[in-house]
């Protein structure tokens, strides 16, 4: 009777979101939020191993898309942002002192139909980007 109104491209991210934080808590994993947005960007993701926080962004794509790798839409502007949200939320929370990590979960469907789940730790590092200095990174 009534018609899902949210675009499909944000439907399938909304799915592939999910299946993430299922497959993070299947590790024990504690997410700690989800979505956390400033001024500079989103983070989908902030974890807590026991050892470091996890900054992880959630790429969602359909198998008949122009990337083959969802994890390739993960260009360097977006590494700059994850960078810069993940800064503010440490220092909002006085946990500069903590190691942390960048990871990416790329979901691959194909007709709405799981193909392929990637959980690439450590993606990228914070230094990659610019130098860091009283930041710890984890390796």
């Amino acid at each position: 009777m009534f018609k899902n109104k949210k675009p499909k491209h944000l439907r399938l991210g909304t799915r592939g979101e999910v299946l993430a934080a299922e497959l993070i808590l299947s590790f024990n994993i504690e997410i700690i939020t989800k979505n956390y947005r400033t001024n500079g960007g989103e983070i989908d993701i902030i974890a807590w191993d026991g050892k470091q926080l996890i900054f992880i962004e959630v790429k969602t794509r359909k198998n008949d898309h122009f990337l083959n790798n969802p994890a390739d839409a993960v260009g360097f502007h977006k590494k700059q942002r994850l960078k810069s949200s993940a800064l503010q939320f440490m220092r909002t929370h006085n946990l500069n002192h903590l190691c942390f990590r960048f990871d990416v979960i790329a979901i691959s469907f194909k007709q709405w139909k799981l193909i392929d789940v990637r959980w690439i730790k450590s993606f990228f590092k914070s230094s990659d980007l610019t130098r860091n200095e009283g930041i710890f990174e984890y390796e």
